[in-house]
């Protein structure tokens, strides 16, 4: 089974019983606001439907990310065949927001950066921001991603950071 290890988080591919952990977080509002059309009411059917319709061959799809002093997942990493070009891809996170703010981010992202680089030869990756999630457009430079372009989505302007 695929999986990514670091200090504190645990990353593999989404699981069914990660459902409940999953819910908690899609529906915090707080959380969802930039996750593109910023819905935060999931029910486990509409959320097992988006695990289906990203899921693909290894490395595309949803991972989990787990707390390993809590046992509790926290987070997730998407990984889009946005490209159609396995050396090029598209990655994005969500974070429980109880989590935020105690370096889980970066430690997740950096991690499966590094993996998907390392394991799966990709050689650039995208990030694509909302021009107001400071956050993420903070950690995409701290991990050392260039800004490639900048449009709009509606109406909403987006960042494109590559790696």
């Amino acid at each position: 089974m695929y999986r990514v290890e670091t200090e504190h988080l645990i990353i593999t591919p989404f699981a069914i019983t990660d459902s409940d952990d999953f819910l908690e977080f899609y529906n915090q509002c707080e959380t969802m606001r930039f996750i593109s059309n910023g819905k935060c009411d999931w029910n486990k059917g509409e959320l097992l439907g988006k695990m289906e319709n990203v899921s693909g061959d290894m490395p595309f799809g949803t991972y989990s990310v787990l707390l390993k002093s809590e046992n509790k997942v926290i987070g997730e990493i998407s990984v889009f065949n946005s490209y159609k070009d396995k050396e090029k891809i598209e990655i994005g996170y969500i974070l429980n927001s109880k989590y935020q703010k105690r370096g889980f981010a970066f430690e997740m992202q950096k991690a499966m950066i590094e993996n998907l680089k390392l394991k799966f030869k990709v050689k650039t990756i995208v990030a694509r921001v909302n021009s107001e999630n400071i956050s993420s457009i903070k950690l995409c430079l701290k991990l050392g991603f260039e800004l490639k372009g900048i449009d709009k989505v509606d109406n909403k302007t987006r960042y494109t950071y590559e790696i």
